[in-house]
């Protein structure tokens, strides 16, 4: 179950967040997909920031049928924030450690053709293949190494660019990380802070706080969640370039396919 947390508190390695997390899993959900199979269920869950009880994302509970066809698996969760719009990204390749919990891919963005490692989110919405395929996704950005800076100007000059014909680095560049044994892929990329917020989201009993940026990176303008706890954000403010090596998930799923539980209820 790759979360992610460790990018929005000190505190992922908590046994306790796993246990609300499960907690949250046998829980009423707000929304839910079943493959045609029934083999497969997506179950979403909205998440409050109750600073501003604002929505701003959602957790997503994947299950697998078991061969007791009258119980089901958990094989998978995940948090995903509010993209302001979709993004169109090319699937190139599936990468080595993917399962029907989670499948990797390298991708390449539609407008820049820039390449990245990403993880897919409401995968079983689409029952064929995805390889080769262009799709319109939501992305959002979970670092585990972050350094602001004050602008790309910034990160060249600091890095002595221009040099040997190189003007400098783009604020979108893109590079990605081949994963080796015991160690995942990821990717490395830049954006610039068009804004920013404090919020704060529930699990359970246990409150984590943690700053939500809508950063222009290759992806368009895409959710970066980030913990002051965690990251040095002394600097953070809107304009400043990020640099991150960070796990990027997609959300695969229409979002017009999921039944709302409430809607069924009323």
């Amino acid at each position: 179950m790759p979360l992610h947390l460790d990018a929005i508190t000190k505190d992922s390695q908590n046994p306790a967040l796993v246990k609300q997390l499960l907690e949250i899993s046998n829980s009423i959900m707000d929304s839910f997909f079943i493959t045609e199979d029934k083999k497969y269920q997506h179950m979403q869950k909205v998440i409050i920031d109750t600073l501003t009880m604002q929505a701003i994302g959602k957790i997503v509970i994947t299950t697998k049928e078991t061969e007791n066809v009258s119980s089901l698996e958990l094989i998978d969760a995940d948090i995903m924030f509010d993209a302001c719009m979709p993004t169109t990204v090319c699937f190139v390749e599936m990468i080595d450690g993917s399962s029907d919990a989670n499948e990797y891919y390298e991708i390449a963005t539609e407008s820049m053709d820039q390449h990245l490692i990403i993880e897919t989110v409401n995968r079983h919405t689409i029952p064929n293949d995805i390889l080769g395929e262009s799709r319109d996704v939501y992305a959002s950005i979970f670092p585990f190494e972050l350094t602001v800076y004050e602008s790309i100007d910034t990160y060249n000059r600091q890095f002595t660019l221009p040099v040997n014909g190189i003007n400098g680095f783009s604020d979108t560049f893109t590079m990605f990380t081949p994963g080796s044994e015991g160690h995942p892929s990821y990717t490395h990329l830049f954006g610039t802070v068009k804004s920013f917020r404090d919020v704060q989201i529930q699990f359970g009993s246990i409150p984590i706080r943690f700053v939500l940026a809508q950063v222009h990176t290759a992806l368009g303008l895409t959710p970066v969640a980030m913990s002051r706890d965690v990251f040095d954000l002394t600097q953070l403010r809107v304009g400043c370039l990020l640099t991150m090596s960070a796990d990027v998930k997609l959300d695969l799923a229409d979002p017009t396919i999921f039944t709302n539980i409430h809607s069924e209820k009323d």
